[in-house]
């Protein structure tokens, strides 16, 4: 995506090899208050690159011939910066082996139907000296790019989360089904996520809470896309909000786009046998 001119003009760096960093004020992942849009001036051209929405920029100099290598080195070396920003540590002494959990963490994923191999599958994990059942994210290396921990002998709030330099998102299923899946749900939590992954031909994604990443999602990339957040007032909300923002994305020609109604609990609470019968049954609008 290229960034308009009118986003850097009036911030080019005067001397050549000059580099600064502005708040991307048009920025269309939104609103950027960390200086995230990198502009610098080399001998011949000026290239920019936006940390917040992945956007780019290239002006060549009329005394100086196209000069494509110096956008494609910044953008490597920034790439890499924002890659290692990106990795979190998982605390030291987390347990992978349910056996050595405590039997409160087993029964709070066994209540929502998560098995053995969903734990091993997903990296779920328990730290004593949290005192909470960890829920990692990893990137397409292995790397751990943001963890989340729901208390089960620990006092404060329900869910803390550990985040690099932004919040990813929670894919549910492998790498092959990511790729073949025609119907994506949009749900607010990984174990949701896991939940709609155990469907046939459904990818269930997390959004690790109520804010969606609008901008760095292809919502044509799928036959059917539904958004199906939390029965609470708060859930309810954001999902209304969700939709209005994901509509105006949405090629009719390509994806169907839904919205779960009103009646329907959380995604994790149904059992596999349970939810054929809610996708069998009017439970989602169409938008």
């Amino acid at each position: 995506m290229k960034i308009p001119h009118d986003d850097v003009e009036y911030y080019i760096p005067t001397d050549v090899g000059q580099q600064v960093h502005i708040n991307h004020t048009n920025c269309s992942a939104g609103t950027d208050t960390k200086g995230r849009l990198y502009i610098k001036r080399l001998p011949d051209c000026i290239v920019a690159y936006c940390h917040n929405c992945g956007g780019y920029y290239f002006k060549r100099s009329k005394m100086y011939p196209r000069n494509y290598d110096a956008l494609q080195e910044l953008l490597a070396g920034k790439e890499a910066a924002e890659a290692m920003q990106q990795t979190v540590n998982l605390p030291s002494d987390v347990s992978t082996n349910p056996a050595d959990w405590p039997a409160a963490a087993r029964a709070w994923l066994w209540k929502y139907y998560v098995t053995d191999d969903e734990i091993a599958q997903y990296g779920l994990c328990y730290s004593p000296s949290w005192g909470r059942l960890i829920i990692p994210v990893f990137n397409d290396v292995g790397k751990c790019v943001f963890w989340q921990g729901r208390a089960i002998e620990s006092g404060g709030p329900k869910y803390i989360s550990v985040k690099g330099a932004k919040k990813p998102l929670f894919y549910g299923g492998d790498s092959h089904k990511q790729k073949s899946a025609t119907c994506c749900i949009i749900v607010e939590d990984a174990l949701s996520a896991i939940a709609m992954s155990r469907q046939n031909d459904i990818v269930g994604i997390a959004a690790l809470g109520t804010d969606f990443p609008v901008g760095e999602f292809d919502v044509n990339r799928w036959k059917n896309l539904i958004v199906w957040f939390d029965p609470d007032l708060p859930g309810r909300a954001k999902q209304q909000e969700l939709v209005q923002r994901l509509t105006p994305l949405i090629d009719k020609r390509k994806t169907s786009f839904y919205a779960a109604r009103n009646t329907l609990k959380e995604p994790k609470q149904y059992s596999p046998d349970n939810i054929n019968k809610v996708f069998a049954h009017s439970n989602f609008t169409r938008i």
